[in-house]
């Protein structure tokens, strides 16, 4: 992608040819955290002849009473591409369960 690092700001990765900011962490050193500037990243993808693909997992549990075995979770996985200017994408999996032992 021509990138090199931004010696002055640590984080950032820049366009070597036009000093842009192309990739940042917001986060500084948080792991998994990265922004990337949307045109220049498509710009490479169609460049080198790729595709974005995006798969998403969550999962969110509680435990209303603070007792072992009484909980609520949610969990979902999906996947979602690129189509023009607008993703379109599917979740293959989505689910609830709650258990309460009380």
């Amino acid at each position: 992608m021509g990138l090199k690092p931004n010696l002055l700001t640590p984080g950032e990765l820049l366009d070597a040819r036009t000093g842009e900011i192309v990739f940042m962490d917001p986060g500084r050193g948080t792991p998994g955290v990265a922004l990337v500037n949307e045109e220049k990243f498509f710009e490479f993808l169609r460049q080198e002849g790729l595709e974005c693909v995006w798969i998403v997992a969550d999962e969110r549990s509680s435990y209303p009473s603070g007792e072992r075995g009484d909980f609520a979770r949610r969990y979902f996985s999906s996947v979602y591409r690129r189509d023009g200017d607008s993703w379109t994408g599917s979740r293959w999996h989505e689910a609830q369960t709650r258990r309460d032992m009380g």
